[in-house]
């Protein structure tokens, strides 16, 4: 498990125009970009220091989400809604914070600078534009959320065979034997909302982070309520990444409104 990575490479802060890093738009390339400052970012803990503290004299951000326009717009709609949400989710779930945007230059300008007071807040209903737009939390360094970045499938063990075949059938009694997306009755796959690899602790922690201890109290790698029915296309896509939930309204998964896996190519 590691943190997000970011299509966007990172950029020394001694040198604004230094380097083929910063980004180069034009007018028929404008780009959306999402980060956070590397100053307001907790180290992941490991046994040496289970409980790391963030550099405040750290340099540079971390660019979580890059995109053209118009390929975010694909997600975002025609509101910088979507990018508020999904800011707070990746670097907060359960805190709080403000997004930020410059209202002069462009994305290569802003790149490797830090923000300034000429920045604005955006707020629910803003137009969304390209530009850069950095997440503040509210409640000091954060530790962001963590992934699977898995390099093969997951595989089933002749050990947990068991729990598979239990898990994958609660899953079509609940879906009613139909994808729980596009309700096409087959081919279909139990898929993990969160990668099984990560196991039953991965699993704990992403729940706990994003919706509180009491709703991670008994969960494990193969607990139904994080799973899901889907038509095997789709699985495809979830398996690479390239399709996520981060928002369910549905009865059963209503405690598990975290943002799962989330890639932006």
């Amino acid at each position: 498990m590691q943190n997000p990575t970011t299509n966007a490479p990172h950029v020394s802060q001694t040198n604004p125009k230094e380097g083929p890093n910063v980004p180069v738009e034009t007018a028929t390339s404008q780009f959306i970009y999402v980060r956070i400052r590397n100053a307001l970012l907790r180290p992941i803990p490991n046994p040496a220091n289970p409980n790391p503290l963030a550099n405040p004299n750290a340099l540079g951000h971390l660019y979580l989400i890059a995109g053209t326009y118009e390929d975010i717009q694909r997600y975002a709609g025609t509101t910088v809604d979507w990018i508020i949400k999904v800011a707070q989710l990746i670097c907060d779930p359960l805190g709080g914070g403000d997004v930020y945007t410059p209202t002069t230059g462009t994305s290569s300008d802003w790149y490797p600078l830090h923000r300034t007071s000429t920045w604005q807040r955006v707020v629910q209903g803003d137009p969304l534009r390209p530009g850069i737009y950095e997440f503040e939390p509210s409640t000091g360094p954060v530790l962001l959320s963590k992934i699977s970045e898995r390099k093969t499938h997951s595989v089933t063990t002749l050990g947990s065979l068991s729990s598979s075949a239990t898990f994958g059938r609660h899953i079509r009694l609940r879906e009613g034997h139909a994808c729980g997306v596009t309700r096409i009755p087959s081919p279909l796959i139990a898929s993990h909302l969160i990668p099984k690899r990560m196991g039953t602790v991965g699993a704990t922690d992403v729940i706990t982070r994003f919706s509180g201890p009491q709703i991670a109290l008994g969960i494990d790698a193969f607990d139904p309520r994080i799973g899901i029915l889907l038509f095997s296309a789709l699985t495809v896509l979830v398996d690479h990444y390239k399709l996520g939930f981060y928002h369910v309204t549905v009865s059963y998964y209503i405690d598990f409104c975290f943002l799962l896996f989330m890639a932006i190519t």
